[in-house]
């Protein structure tokens, strides 16, 4: 099946919000291939949510609350079975009741179904009845499909363990639209200089200092908590040094107080959730090294855009952008909690220019030949066409 200009492709989201990342993608996507791409979702359409000609949002009623975990909106169904798209691309997630009802819609209508997901449990369910039922009720599913695009090869190996056909799998590593990135990373270098932006962004502080960052949602699996106990004791040693916390979420307040019980909030900067490209940008350029305690997503994408070396924590549960991370080459990977190594690999970071220049071009590195948002649609595109 080919798909051309004149087609469309529907894509299932369960809540529009948190579409920034995969807005990006299926624009580059539609933009690349000439694909009408139309995004089937629920909640609001966020300012971030950038629609065109070829990438258009339609906004169906949820009806389970907005606090249930459960979501459905069957007008979506009819809207594909009246359209009649060539080609449907869901998530697989569990609690999106609509998906599952869609798949066998469109095995009785001919229109090609695909899944986009993990295609593995990233986070293990630890009852063993609960588990077992989930993955007999995930993998019989994921088997009515015509394909299945992973996020990882993990994903992919993981499937021809469970007897799946791996010329039905596509591996399309996710990813941002980094030729944005690229775009924005060198505007910065030709017009402004590092002392410039310090300046710019802390007046008040002394143009050699240096920066750790964390950004991303401020939640419990995060683990901002350990990043501040651990940045106490690099003050210890390391004077000109201040933190930027970019995000908000469940957890802001505790991470404030802690910071305030340990007295370091005068280094600490908590600047809220940023949306506007140019200024996360520019935090970025200042920043030495970036550090997730907790579950690692697609925010090592944005750090390896500026060259910043990466730490985060050893544990279950990291998103797949995980294998971009590679130990002693383009960041770090410490024992789970234990803040006192953290501490001591930023410092090693801060304190050595050359191991500091090693990481930094590494990432870059990674950035441009790995995490390619061009191989990303190529898997995608290879799979809608198969």
């Amino acid at each position: 099946m080919q798909i051309d200009k004149n087609d469309e492709i529907f894509f299932i989201s369960k809540d529009a919000n948190w579409q920034k990342y995969r807005n990006e993608v299926l624009s580059y996507f539609s933009l690349e291939y000439n694909i009408k791409v139309t995004v089937l979702t629920t909640g609001s359409k966020q300012a971030y949510l950038k629609e065109h000609k070829l990438l258009k949002y339609k906004i169906f009623k949820n009806w389970f609350s907005s606090t249930s975990k459960f979501n459905f909106f069957p007008l979506a169904i009819l809207y594909v079975i009246r359209n009649r798209p060539k080609c449907v691309i869901a998530q697989n997630n569990v609690s999106n009741l609509t998906e599952y009802i869609l798949i066998l819609a469109c095995r009785l209508l001919n229109i090609k179904f695909l899944w986009w997901t993990h295609a593995y449990e990233h986070k293990p369910i630890r009852n063993y009845i609960k588990r077992k039922f989930k993955y007999k009720y995930v993998n019989f599913f994921l088997k009515q499909s015509k394909g299945i695009i992973t996020y990882s090869s993990k994903g992919k190996e993981f499937l021809i363990t469970k007897k799946f056909d791996r010329n039905k799998i596509f591996v399309a590593n996710n990813t941002l639209d980094t030729e944005k990135l690229k775009a924005q990373r060198e505007i910065i270098i030709r017009t402004t200089s590092r002392e410039e932006l310090i300046i710019k962004l802390f007046p008040n502080l002394d143009i050699k200092s240096k920066f750790i960052v964390f950004s991303g949602r401020v939640l419990e699996n995060k683990k901002l908590h350990n990043l501040i106990k651990s940045f106490e004791y690099v003050l210890r040693k390391y004077e000109l040094v201040n933190l930027i916390v970019i995000g908000d979420g469940s957890e802001l307040t505790n991470c404030i107080n802690l910071a305030d019980e340990l007295n370091i909030s005068d280094s600490v900067y908590f600047m809220g959730s940023v949306y506007e490209d140019d200024k996360l940008n520019e935090y970025l350029s200042i920043s030495d090294v970036f550090v997730i305690p907790g579950l690692v997503g697609l925010s090592i994408i944005h750090a390896f855009a500026f060259g910043i070396p990466f730490i985060t924590e050893r544990q279950v549960g990291h998103g797949p952008e995980i294998q971009y991370l590679k130990h002693n080459f383009n960041g770090f990977i410490v024992d789970e909690d234990n803040t006192i190594e953290m501490a001591e690999t930023i410092l090693s970071i801060l304190n050595d220019d050359r191991l500091f220049s090693y990481l930094s071009n590494n990432a870059l590195q990674t950035f441009y030949e790995d995490a390619s948002i061009k191989n990303m649609i190529n898997s995608i595109y290879d799979a809608v066409n198969s």
